[in-house]
Formats: structure tokens, sequence, C-alpha cells
């Protein structure tokens, strides 16, 4: 995808975590060129090494490149709100506030 980054952490040739995010919006037609960071997943064992931090700095430096000019992304609050802090530690402000619903069909 030329509009996306996916970037890989690797720890001893074990993959410890992933980055993922896409400029590929169709659905939104926005003054500035906007990327969404649709995951980073980091191993529960290899968490506090900086390795998200990596793949963050990695992508940003990258999505600069692609010509984005804004990011967003979606965090979760359950659990103990890691990604919150992580998203807020970058500059991210809070947005809307959602809640997820679902039916088993």
């Amino acid at each position: 995808n030329p509009h996306g980054v996916f970037l890989v952490a690797e720890d001893d040739g074990q993959i410890v975590g992933f980055l993922y995010a896409d400029s590929d919006d169709l659905d939104r037609q926005f003054a500035h060129t906007w990327a969404c960071i649709m995951y980073v997943v980091v191993a529960p064992e290899a968490r506090g090494r900086g390795i998200a931090q990596n793949l963050y700095d990695g992508c940003e430096k990258r999505l600069r490149e692609l010509g984005v000019t804004d990011v967003y992304s979606f965090a979760s609050v359950a659990g103990d709100g890691a990604i919150v802090k992580f998203f807020e530690k970058q500059g991210f402000a809070r947005g809307h506030e959602y809640v997820w619903m679902d039916k088993k069909l």
C-alpha cells in the first residue's frame, strides 16, 4: 500500500511488535492529508523497553515523507489505559469518546 506505513519490531529474530498507519481514507476529503494509526501492538513481555516509541517515531517520519500533515487514532480506554497514555505522550488530545456496541447473531 503506497499510502500506508507498516513497521515491525524484532528482538533476537522474534517479532515483538508492529505499527500500521494508513493515509488512504476515501471516505473523508480533508483540506490536509490525514493518516490513521490503525494498530500499535507490543507483546506484553516486551513492553516498557521503548519499542512502541521507536515504532511511532519511525511511522511519524515516514508519514511526513508521504506528505501527511495530520494524524489520528483510536485508543481503547479498557484495561490499564496504557495506549491512551502513550498517545497523549505523543501530543495527541482526547477527541470524541465512543461506546463499543455489539450484538451476537
